[in-house]
């Protein structure tokens, strides 16, 4: 029931192919919806960079650093920069390269291969960290850290006089697509993007199917719109998608034929691709160079240029992580709480009538309200005994009630067997389950034997996704 009941909550949301205005409206309108969901609308105040740079690393077509930029206020990030010795172009365009769960993060080989090449093509390369960080009770998601900490990664190309503005690409892999596809739809400085093994409907990567890292989850997108939406909002930016034998396997037949519908009905059918090859999930040398191509295509207007990968040497692992660019202002990403609540901790009402405490309260039941979501239509099945018994005086029942759909809440009532008239309930709800309402020391029988029935009516829930995990199925 549980399964059914999230597949009717999560159906994809129809992708309407839309033209002219009517689309910029709808993309403007989205874009910031995506933000709203991420608690990044309005946009964050940009603090100075404040960049802090690493001793040079030296490769054979470049030079490497690890830079800290600043976020919010005293929060720091770092990404790895690989600035061409050679440049064919000045100023030049540039590549942002998120990397995704890979063993040593952007220090990985495989992160490197890709920054390596790109700097030998002349490329200004920067692979910005993927940080975790979530504080639900203020709103924060992993993904406002992701895409804020992205989106300032801009700010950093951009503030660099090697780098061409109007020629920024981003590409990236598993959790790096995942950060390709959401900054492509909230920036419009990306121009060529290149998304590998990430879009598709929310329900292939969430439960009951399977369940990735939390960083995929973020609040209420999915009332809004599903991934493939959301990879298009960047249109006009040329979009890559490279797909592969995982979650995106069917991606080119059942979601990709909307995105280049809306692309085509824009009069820009060109500027999107998909590619799909029988791998499993990695950014492989064959994709990589599909990547390339893009990028020259896009960028520097070379159409139909096949790059090969040249034979790259990466940089040892060890001392490209032992690279440090102290920000001595940074308070870690702790600070990102303590800035939301002086930001949004609510003030403390002034309530001096009933009349008062029922006009307050409107607003934090409008926002349950909105966290909760529209319920299916509630179940017209009548409460279903299906076990009853008496022990030490008290009647003891388990009970099945009309929830949502076709849900059936598991309920343990609790009553005096000789009880002569109808009396207050008590609901009582345990982490330990309902298992702990009963026995002859419960407070369920204790407030029974007092003459109040009790119904101890729900199996707890730990945090766990932004869904949760039901625990305790009696």
């Amino acid at each position: 029931m549980l399964v059914e009941y999230f597949e009717q909550m999560s159906q994809p949301k129809q992708f309407v192919s839309r033209t002219g205005q009517e689309f910029k409206t709808h993309q403007e309108m989205l874009r910031r919806k995506l933000l709203t969901c991420a608690s990044l609308w309005p946009l964050p105040e940009r603090p100075p960079l404040d960049p802090h740079l690493s001793p040079p690393l030296d490769h054979e077509w470049c030079t490497v650093r690890r830079v800290a930029y600043q976020l919010w206020p005293e929060v720091y990030s770092t990404g790895l920069l690989y600035m061409p010795k050679e440049f064919a172009e000045r100023p030049a365009p540039a590549v942002l390269c998120p990397h995704g769960h890979w063993p040593h993060g952007n220090a990985d080989p495989e992160v490197q291969r890709r920054c390596l090449t790109l700097a030998q093509m002349g490329y200004v390369v920067f692979s910005s960290s993927q940080n975790h960080y979530e504080d639900l009770a203020w709103g924060i998601s992993h993904q406002t850290l992701m895409i804020w900490n992205n989106v300032r990664a801009l700010d950093l190309l951009e503030s660099l006089p090697e780098v061409d503005k109007t020629r920024i690409g981003v590409a990236g892999e598993s959790g790096g697509g995942l950060q390709t596809q959401m900054l492509v739809a909230v920036d419009t400085r990306v121009k060529a993007a290149t998304i590998v093994g990430m879009t598709c409907d929310y329900r292939e990567i969430l439960f009951p199917a399977s369940n990735h890292c939390a960083c995929n989850h973020f609040p209420n997108i999915m009332r809004h719109a599903d991934g493939p939406e959301l990879a298009a909002l960047g249109l006009p930016a040329a979009t890559q998608f490279l797909t592969m034998n995982d979650w995106t396997a069917t991606f080119e037949q059942t979601n990709y034929p909307s995105i280049r519908r809306l692309y085509e009905d824009n009069a820009l059918g060109r500027r999107t691709d998909c590619h799909y090859e029988p791998t499993c999930h990695a950014f492989d040398k064959s994709k990589r160079e599909r990547m390339y191509g893009w990028m020259e295509k896009w960028l520097r207007g070379r159409e139909g240029l096949a790059v090969s990968e040249p034979e790259v040497k990466p940089l040892d692992v060890p001392t490209l992580l032992a690279l440090k660019a102290d920000a001595p202002a940074n308070k870690g990403f702790g600070q990102i709480s303590r800035i939301f609540a002086a930001q949004y901790r609510p003030a403390v009402p002034k309530l001096a009538s009933v009349q008062d405490w029922d006009d307050w309260r409107k607003g934090p039941l409008a926002a349950l309200s909105g966290l909760l979501g529209e319920p299916l239509a509630r179940n017209a099945t009548a409460p279903q005994t299906i076990k009853s018994e008496t022990q030490d005086g008290l009647v003891v029942e388990r009970i099945l009630c009309a929830s949502e759909g076709r849900l059936l809440l598991p309920v343990l009532v609790i009553r005096l067997a000789d009880a002569k008239a109808k009396l207050p309930i008590v609901i009582l709800c345990d982490e330990r389950g309902k298992a702990a309402a009963v026995g002859e020391t419960s407070e369920a029988s204790a407030l029974s034997r007092a003459g109040r029935p009790g119904a101890a009516s729900r199996p707890s829930f730990r945090r766990g996704t932004a869904l949760g995990r039901a625990e305790g199925p009696d």
